[in-house]
């Protein structure tokens, strides 16, 4: 009888060991899933945009820059358009697109790959973008808006 009482005996304490480890596992799979929660990383407007146009905007204090809670895509890109005025008036905006967890904007240039009025060239897709880098791309494209503007006093009113 004492074999039986053994094999009873081990059988619940596997049990026991085994409901143990479950709970343990169940404890590591809650931490687990709320680690995963706190690396939820933001959206590229919040994480590139946002503080590269705070940087911006800080940098080019003679353009007003809206200052926008949400941002919102508007094309077939997904691509987000940033609005400013400069102190004269003058409206200077810049389009930006993230690619590979890289911040791009529209250079004004196009890709003539296409014939005219093609739906791509209405979707945005042919536009040349150049990655904001350091910073030193994008505010050059700015200045040389500026410059355009200046020289050009019919354009943008």
């Amino acid at each position: 009888m004492n074999a039986i009482e053994n094999i009873i005996t081990r059988y619940r304490l596997h049990k026991t060991q085994c409901d143990k480890r479950r709970k343990e596992i169940d404890r590591e799979i809650e931490h687990l899933k709320q680690e995963r929660e706190r690396l939820n990383n933001p959206h590229w407007t919040e994480g590139l945009l946002r503080p590269v146009m705070a940087e911006i905007a800080r940098l080019t204090p003679e353009i007003d820059w809206e200052n926008n809670d949400e941002f919102y895509p508007i094309d077939l890109r997904g691509a987000i358009t940033v609005f400013g005025r400069t102190k004269r008036g003058r409206p200077v905006c810049i389009t930006f697109t993230e690619s590979g967890h890289d911040l791009q904007f529209d250079s004004g240039q196009i890709h003539n790959s296409f014939s005219l009025k093609v739906l791509k060239d209405i979707g945005g897709t042919n536009n040349i973008m150049e990655s904001v880098g350091d910073g030193e791309p994008l505010l050059h494209y700015i200045r040389q808006r500026m410059l355009f503007l200046e020289q050009h006093p019919g354009m943008g009113k």
